[in-house]
């Protein structure tokens, strides 16, 4: 039994061009669904569920309701190529009277066509056209069509064979007539529509598998988002305190060991000054917006302050007191950070040094999403934290000490969150080599999430 699952937009097309060639090929135990449901994969997976209650299919037939089989041998051929490959999962129709090529022109749509192997009819491919795939029966139990990604009328089939082929199974392109009954035109925009689609599944497998560990290692001390907007506060930090030492040892390490008075801008709960009492036993005063994190806090450090960080004026404090000033995790959070920085500035003694991490937005993980995907999408942890209001690149970073008078600036270690791969970022690298960049240094920055500076003033 052949199972015939149509996507029917049109019942005149339906009529007209895919139900008489269904009666007329399909065989005598054909059974037909169909559903009007957009997108088309939506209807695909609909034809899906239904099957799981079926017994003795032999193959599941997806169609548009514009095409026509036109191959009187179409179920010979279909079960013929399942029995030469038992490997073969998915097939796609290529014969004399075939009008489903898009992936063989040279426009817009991808181009998948690629003999891995040849068979004694069909040739192995990467996908097939969505508008007529053939199914062997078990694949119904195992995938289904990524509706969610996918809303309109093409690419959804790309996803799934890719799917099909990373699971160790084939795609084929068998000799069966079929005709589609569709203006060139709307094919050509469908696939342009799904190129953009696709480019963006291939940023995110390409980023969110590093990216995710990392986030989880390097930013998951971060909490407290909150604190800079108006959701309620959360309890304490549940992240182990080695992690927090691990996480933030370059910052520590930049920190001169003859401070013993320190101010700490966005001290939070209070984990990392907790850090500079314990290995340096530094006095560290604490700033940072009000709430409660700052009880917290209050346990660790020797003093805490609550203030709005974005309009902070004259401390209650000596000028000249501290040895350091340290800011972790918090001037990406500032309206104006240099302002806010100018504040504290009178505070530190005349040889003292600001310590401060700078998340970098030019890392992969945030070019790759804006360039393949036009997507810049803030997330709760990561460079591009839900609480970011100032994004800076190493530049962007150095210039604002140096306009804050802070000339001996020095990057004193950086966090590198490189690809698993690392080849993923030849072409990019290649590309601003072309514009006169070092390829070594376009590789470093495109790779450094988070830069430690040190600065003084001349």
């Amino acid at each position: 039994m052949f199972v015939f699952g149509v996507c029917v937009e049109s019942s005149r097309r339906f009529d007209r061009h895919c139900l008489p060639a269904i009666a007329a090929h399909g065989g005598a135990d054909a059974t037909l669904m169909s559903s009007p449901d957009l997108p088309v994969a939506k209807t695909y997976n609909d034809v899906l569920d239904a099957c799981l209650d079926l017994d003795g299919a032999e193959a599941v037939v997806l169609l548009r309701d514009d095409v026509e089989i036109t191959d009187p041998h179409f179920r010979t051929r279909v079960l013929a190529a399942f029995e030469r490959d038992p490997a073969l999962a998915v097939i796609g129709v290529s014969g004399p009277d075939a009008a489903l090529r898009w992936w063989q022109t040279t426009g817009p749509a991808p181009r998948a066509v690629r003999a891995h192997e040849p068979g004694n009819d069909g040739t192995l491919v990467d996908y097939v056209d969505g508008a007529c795939m053939v199914l062997r029966p078990d694949l119904v139990a195992r995938f289904r069509f990524d509706d969610a990604a996918f809303t309109g009328p093409g690419g959804f089939e790309v996803d799934f064979c890719h799917r099909v082929r990373e699971a160790g199974m084939h795609v084929s392109v068998e000799p069966i007539g079929v005709t589609r009954h569709a203006d060139p035109d709307d094919v050509d925009a469908a696939y342009r529509q799904a190129a953009a689609v696709w480019q963006g599944r291939r940023a995110r497998s390409v980023s969110l598998g590093t990216l995710e560990h990392h986030v989880a290692r390097i930013e998951g001390t971060h909490h407290r988002p909150e604190r800079y907007g108006s959701l309620p506060p959360p309890g304490p930090s549940a992240v182990p305190e080695d992690e927090a030492v691990s996480r933030h040892r370059r910052l520590l390490d930049a920190v001169p060991p003859t401070a013993g008075d320190i101010l700490q801008l966005g001290c939070g709960n209070g984990a990392f000054g907790r850090l500079l009492t314990v290995e340096r036993g530094a006095r560290v005063t604490g700033i940072d917006h009000d709430g409660g994190h700052l009880t917290e806090a209050r346990r660790h450090l020797h003093e805490v302050v609550a203030a709005d960080l974005n309009r902070l004026g004259d401390l209650d404090c000596e000028r000249g007191r501290f040895d350091a000033i340290v800011a972790v995790d918090i001037l990406d959070r500032l309206v104006d950070p240099e302002a806010t920085l100018a504040a504290l500035l009178p505070h530190l003694a005349p040889d003292g040094v600001v310590v401060a991490g700078v998340p970098n937005v030019k890392h992969w993980s945030v070019v790759l999403p804006l360039l393949l995907q036009d997507r810049f999408e803030y997330r709760d942890a990561g460079l591009l934290h839900r609480g970011s209001i100032h994004l800076f690149t190493m530049v962007e970073a150095l210039t604002m000490f140096r306009r804050l008078g802070l000339s001996r600036v020095e990057m004193c270690g950086a966090e590198q969150v490189p690809m698993h791969d690392p080849s993923h970022l030849d072409a990019l690298v290649a590309c601003l080599s072309s514009y006169g960049t070092d390829a070594e240094e376009a590789r470093t920055m495109l790779e450094s999430f988070e830069y430690a500076v040190r600065a003084r003033r001349a």
